[in-house]
């Protein structure tokens, strides 16, 4: 086979390649395809070309170039990011349709929909559902505010904490507890003297994963005077979590207080502490 006939068979090789691509998966993926054959045979018509001495010799190295190859991966780059901002605002639009449902349960699935998405969007989504009727809803926003790391997630954790709604407030100091922003410390020490007992153990808790010594002044106040069991061990137990000096000399101080139980639980935390 002489070497026209054999760029005769590449070509027409490439041409079935073509045709049998396009079944294959999706536009995008044909479209690859497209680009793959093309760049064969353009390089296999410079080999041939060269062969035959239409181009001199040396050109196999410099026309055999994957230019084509490359302008159309841009075309294919650009395609995919056309496609991709469609997508996203098919996404959004599927999850504000969701929330704007009247059925509390579809709401929560759209709000379950939203923990693995990306799209800057997803906080004004969020910030709304702090306001949902559902106090589900409510709670688990928060929490997903704080997860998200996103850099707006402070002042909206912040702020909910100043809620009269119980759910809205105790979702909030979870979300801070996740965000792990140890400038929470001082706005969740301020409600250890919160009325509401969930609250003040939910941010003897939340202070303890902060590991800030900001709070360990309340805490310790709050370990001693508090008329809540739960909230007092809570704050015991925060402090060696903090395990800073700060906050062992505090756990020190409650060990030698008269108050027995108190004394017990703050000496159990100090050994753990010095086993480790």
């Amino acid at each position: 086979m002489s070497s026209t006939e054999r760029g005769i068979w590449f070509v027409r090789a490439c041409q079935r390649r073509l045709v049998l691509a396009r079944p294959a998966g999706g536009a995008l993926s044909w479209l690859f395809n497209v680009c793959e054959t093309i760049n064969l045979y353009y390089n296999g018509l410079i080999s041939v070309l060269c062969r035959e001495k239409i181009l001199p010799r040396q050109g196999l190295a410099v026309f055999c170039l994957p230019m084509p190859k490359l302008i159309l991966l841009i075309i294919i780059a650009a395609s995919t990011a056309a496609f991709a901002a469609d997508a996203a605002a098919q996404d959004r639009g599927a999850a504000e349709s969701g929330f704007a449902d009247k059925d509390f349960r579809n709401r929560r699935k759209a709000l379950e929909s939203l923990g693995e998405v990306k799209e800057p969007w997803k906080m004004d989504l969020l910030k709304k559902s702090l306001s949902d009727e559902d106090p589900v809803i409510r709670e688990k926003a928060a929490r997903l505010i704080g997860k998200s790391k996103d850099k707006a997630a402070y002042k909206l954790l912040t702020d909910s904490l100043k809620s009269s709604d119980n759910d809205t407030r105790l979702g909030a100091i979870d979300g801070l507890r996740d965000l792990g922003d140890k400038r929470a410390a001082a706005p969740l020490a301020a409600l250890l003297s919160h009325p509401d007992r969930n609250t003040r153990w939910k941010a003897a808790e939340a202070l303890g994963s902060l590991k800030s010594d900001n709070g360990v002044a309340a805490l310790q106040k709050a370990a001693a005077q508090d008329k809540d069991e739960f909230v007092r061990k809570a704050a015991v137990e925060s402090l060696g979590k903090i395990g800073s000096q700060r906050a062992r000399t505090a756990l020190n101080a409650l060990r030698a207080g008269a108050d027995k139980r108190l004394a017990g639980w703050a000496g159990n935390v100090l050994k753990a502490m010095g086993a480790k």
